[in-house]
């Protein structure tokens, strides 16, 4: 990202080649990605998302599907609009743009190291509750911003905190869904985020045309605690009450999400 910033600040050839080699290690990626054998899958019969009435019957991932709709409506709200910010009133270039980039994406290297030992230590669902607490703050840290490098602090901790969340919320969603249509269960989960994002993206934009980027960030902050306390208040109490000891943790993922001999810490 530091050099792809660097690249496209300059006129030119240079612009195209940082475009190049974006292109080169994308393909090489794929390439690599698409070698990775994949295990044959069962037949499941019926439809092929979940009935409402499925859903309803599963209130800890019903709760679940409505916090990540909140959740990443108010992600999107504010998401697009942080660099828009950056460039246009703060005045950074390309350059300070992707080197700011990459410090959310080393960052992020500790927290996935962080957040795995704590999944394993606590299960995936209390790391992910760890790590979306504290990210409703971020938004409303920009608040504060009045020159490029005050955005350092903001991005290490959100390079941070974001491994942790993405890290445990995907351990999340293979815990509240049912082994046998899993494919189903994070089919709606994923069409859910979709859209909220898309909305949230599309009346972020009318906003900061309407308001500016202050009223922006922060709804976008006040939304993400609102799902975070929706998660938090639901989806781990109904947790809680289910299997108090994680052995649907257990069940549904093939081993306890706490350490053998432990209990799984609510």
């Amino acid at each position: 990202m530091g050099v792809g910033g660097a690249g496209l600040d300059q006129p030119g050839r240079r612009m195209g080649a940082a475009f190049a080699i974006a292109w080169g290690v994308g393909a090489l990626g794929l390439a690599v990605f698409a070698s990775i054998p994949e295990p044959p899958s069962g037949t499941v019969r019926g439809k092929r998302l979940p009935p409402w009435g499925e859903i309803r019957r599963h209130p800890a991932f019903f709760h679940y599907l409505a916090a990540a709709g909140v959740w990443n409506f108010s992600v999107f709200l504010a998401g697009p609009f942080f660099n828009v910010h950056l460039v246009r009133n703060l005045g950074a270039d390309a350059r300070t743009v992707g080197l700011l980039s990459m410090v959310s994406a080393l960052t992020a290297l500790i927290g996935q190291w962080v957040f795995g030992r704590w999944s394993d230590r606590i299960g995936a669902a209390r790391g992910m509750w760890r790590a979306g607490m504290f990210i409703p703050l971020l938004p409303w840290a920009w608040l504060l911003v009045r020159s490029p490098w005050h955005v350092i602090p903001i991005n290490v901790l959100s390079g941070f905190l974001w491994a942790g969340f993405e890290l445990c919320n995907l351990n999340t969603l293979l815990l509240l869904s049912p082994t046998e249509i899993r494919p189903r269960y994070a089919a709606l989960y994923n069409l859910v985020v979709g859209i909220s994002s898309a909305f949230g993206a599309a009346i972020g934009g009318w906003i900061a045309m309407a308001w500016g980027f202050y009223p922006l960030f922060a709804l976008s902050g006040f939304g993400r605690a609102m799902a975070i306390g929706v998660y938090r208040w639901k989806v781990l109490r109904h947790l809680a009450e289910e299997d108090p000891r994680g052995q649907r943790v257990q069940e549904r993922t093939g081993r306890s999400s706490s350490p053998p001999g432990e209990e799984m810490d609510r």
